[in-house]
């Protein structure tokens, strides 16, 4: 599924949104949007850690297909909080990851983004 470390003493932290879609994982929250009937349109992404308090539209996860192709994109905010707190790679920032449609295979981080990007 990823790759993670096996030790109890291990950081905390979660898999990409990918990977979440994958397990099936908070789905009342993820946003699909139609990359090729959008206009401007601004979402709220939580973390995953926040799931629990999430209320009204937002949302812990956009996927999107902007080219009908073989291969969906996820962008999720990675917050370093709770069982998130001892992420390595792109705390507190917006992720960007691609895989295959529904597809076990790896998924590959594209882009890291801060606030404003």
């Amino acid at each position: 599924m990823g790759n993670t470390i096996t030790s109890d003493d291990a950081p905390l932290q979660c898999f990409n949104a990918a990977k979440v879609v994958q397990l099936g994982w908070f789905t009342d929250r993820h946003i699909l949007v139609d990359a090729l009937n959008i206009g401007r349109i601004t979402y709220k992404l939580i973390g995953f850690a926040d799931y629990p308090s999430a209320s009204g539209n937002e949302g812990v996860l956009l996927r999107f297909n902007p080219s009908r192709s073989s291969t969906d994109f996820f962008v999720h905010f990675n917050r370093a909080t709770g069982n998130n707190i001892g992420v390595r790679e792109g705390a507190n920032q917006v992720l960007v990851a691609s895989q295959k449609i529904d597809s076990a295979e790896l998924s590959y981080l594209k882009r890291l983004m801060n606030q404003g990007e």
